[in-house]
């Protein structure tokens, strides 16, 4: 059956490519019924297909004799997006003059937007609305998780000079610069807001200027997503992504919180775990465990694999969960296990103790692993105190090697009693352990002392590639402090890796001056040896 949907898939696939348009629509549509769920997955060849289908979610704004576009993003909340220049005479103001809306299905019936003046992001801002009967049958616009690349085709829409008759037109997506792309189609005043559509259906942007004849400019979704994140508590978000695992009804944008989220694969790192769990009752806990357990095992999930979905971490910690009375059993199996350096890289969690091990894993089954705060880039140094709820990894190697002294003295970010200093000796930890795990043979470790100085709590991606070149990273950083024994290791394990490279070899070269002397091949063979990590070397890392 899994060989004969690939066959039909490239076969329609092909028929569209030789213009047959309906084709993927088609198997899509098809597809959609599984024994235990759906699969929302609807391809268009066409973005404008993909538009009708949401475009009843799209609004006039006026304020002020201003007109401009928003589109629905929230249909429980009443959560609306549009560019910030359409709100500007409400932003900063303490009594913001009234705003107004009407859906294109309803032009007549127009209602009260309310804005929020921290609830704005580049130039896009959030607005407000109390959710009613003439609103039910509104349908939501979902945020694309990824960056649109260049030469994507998609869709624009906006009521351009205020006219309540719909207006769109399709054209290319530009390279991203300066945290923002443009489109080569007509725009007009009153479209400004408006959403940029890509052939999933997917907001990839927003209309942000089209002042220039023939080219829309727009910021991308994944910059400013955190937007609505902060405006719902993240025990309620905990709560509605339960009822969409145990639905077994999956969008492609719920599929995608499985997925890197940055273009050179960094994964990020999650420390706004406790605060997602904490709300939770243990019987809701259970119940996420069976839900989540049913829906991995369904074809839903076979057929999102037949599309290349990686779901790395769904097929590690369903059966840990299964195998193992509590999810704390099963994270410290799972920490002794070669399975973190194989399969877990797409689903890379952070915490600071290894008693919020439950916490964590659960957090890989949940949507919206979200950069809903500032990135310690952002926040640090900071005037006051701020809330870090998401970092990156590479955030807290950037501060090891290029900002020590700031991070550490500078940068209050409270977060579980614990602050900077904390976050970066747990991830210091924690990535030594990583090397010392990837050696050949691996050295003894002392799993005891590992829990004790929270050396799980900042798994590295384990993709291959980019899990060599993060440890080309450590090297570098180790360099950098003079660390020549971990640095020496950290190379020769890239190397081990498969990253065989000439800078791979200098840098082993500078961190082993008794080598300095050998030829790269020569430094290649020590290396392949393993002769010169030496148990000093092991015991440094595995501390």
């Amino acid at each position: 059956m899994r060989l004969h949907n690939r066959v039909v898939l490239i076969l329609l696939s092909a028929i569209s490519l030789i213009g047959a348009p309906w084709a993927v629509k088609s198997y899509a549509q098809m597809f959609d019924p599984f024994e235990c769920g759906e699969f929302y997955y609807r391809w268009f060849s066409d973005p404008f297909e993909a538009l009708r289908l949401v475009d009843s979610g799209l609004l006039r704004i006026k304020i002020n004799g201003e007109l401009g576009t928003g589109f629905l993003i929230d249909e429980k909340r009443g959560y609306v997006l549009t560019a910030k220049h359409v709100v500007a005479a409400a932003i900063g103001t303490t009594t913001p003059p009234k705003i107004t809306g009407a859906f294109k299905y309803e032009p007549d019936k127009w209602f009260v937007l309310t804005y929020d003046n921290e609830a704005q992001k580049d130039d896009v801002a959030l607005l407000r609305f109390e959710p009613n009967d003439a609103s039910k049958n509104v349908k939501r616009l979902d945020l694309s998780l990824e960056l649109p690349p260049a030469g994507t085709q998609v869709a624009i829409a906006g009521f351009a000079f205020g006219d309540p008759k719909l207006t769109s037109d399709t054209g290319r997506a530009s390279e991203i610069l300066n945290r923002q792309f443009e489109v080569r189609a007509n725009t007009f005043q009153g479209d400004s807001g408006g959403p940029v559509i890509d052939h999933w259906g997917l907001v990839v942007g927003v209309i942000t200027d089209g002042r220039q004849r023939g080219i829309a400019v727009a910021s991308p979704t994944v910059a400013f997503r955190s937007l609505l994140m902060d405006k719902i508590p993240p025990s309620q978000r905990a709560k509605e992504s339960m009822s969409i695992i145990a639905s077994g009804k999956f969008s492609k944008n719920f599929v995608d919180t499985f997925r890197p989220t940055h273009p050179d694969g960094a994964t990020t790192a999650n420390l706004d775990l406790v605060q997602l769990m904490t709300s939770l009752s243990q019987d809701d806990k259970i119940k996420l465990n069976d839900d989540f357990r049913k829906a991995v095992s369904c074809p839903v999930h076979r057929a999102a694999e037949d599309r290349q979905l990686s779901f790395a971490a769904a097929e590690t910690i369903a059966p840990m969960i299964a195998k193992f009375s509590s999810p704390k059993d099963a994270a410290k199996s799972l920490l002794s296990s070669a399975l973190i350096l194989s399969k877990l890289g797409e689903a890379t969690t952070a915490s600071t103790r290894f008693d919020q091990a439950e916490s964590a894993y659960f957090n890989a089954m949940l949507a919206y692993v979200d950069n809903k705060k500032p990135t310690l880039l952002d926040a640090c140094p900071a005037t006051r105190p701020t809330e870090v709820g998401t970092v990156f990894l590479r955030d807290l190697h950037i501060f090891q090697t290029d900002a020590p002294s700031t991070a550490q003295t500078d940068c209050k970010l409270p977060y579980q009693d614990q602050e900077l200093a904390d976050l970066i000796a747990s991830y210091n930890s924690a990535r030594l352990w990583r090397i010392a795990n990837s050696m050949k043979p691996t050295p003894q470790i002392d799993v005891q002392a590992i829990e004790k100085s929270s050396a799980w709590g900042a798994l590295m991606a384990t993709d291959t590639t980019t899990y060599s070149r993060n440890i080309i990273n450590i090297g570098g950083s180790s360099l950098v402090k003079n660390d020549r024994k971990t640095a020496r290791a950290a190379f020769a394990t890239s190397w081990q890796a498969g990253i065989r490279t000439e800078e791979v070899l200098k840098n082993y070269h500078a961190a082993t001056p008794e080598h300095s002397g050998e030829s790269y091949s020569e430094s290649a063979a020590s290396i392949n040896s393993a002769k010169t990590l030496s148990s000093s070397d092991l015991k440094i890392l595995a501390r």
